[in-house]
């Protein structure tokens, strides 16, 4: 077992890049819900057009649902690794001021 932890200096300023990555995936998503709806209104109401809606309106839902979960997984990892760095530092303050009294 360790002696000691360390925390890298820059530890919260790494978790926040998780932030910019699931901004990023937004916008993604984003894009993805703007082809689902011109993808609804394209192919018609025919038999041909509800064959290819029945082809393909479940997964385009499916890869939108797993974008969003890819979104609020990243941001979820930047909000606890930061907490997870506020608490480092806060139990080295709090082990720094008990040393010392």
């Amino acid at each position: 077992m360790a002696e000691q932890l360390v925390k890298l200096t820059d530890l919260k300023q790494a978790f926040s890049h998780f932030q910019d990555l699931s901004d990023l995936v937004g916008r993604i998503n984003g894009e993805i819900a703007d082809v689902n709806t011109r993808n609804l209104t394209a192919a018609g109401s025919d038999s041909i057009g509800q064959q290819y809606h029945q082809q393909v309106d479940q997964p385009t839902q499916d890869l939108t649902d797993l974008v969003k979960q890819i979104q609020d997984k990243l941001q979820d990892i930047g909000i606890q690794g930061s907490d997870a760095a506020d608490l480092i530092d806060a139990a080295d303050e709090d082990a720094t001021a008990t040393a010392l009294s």
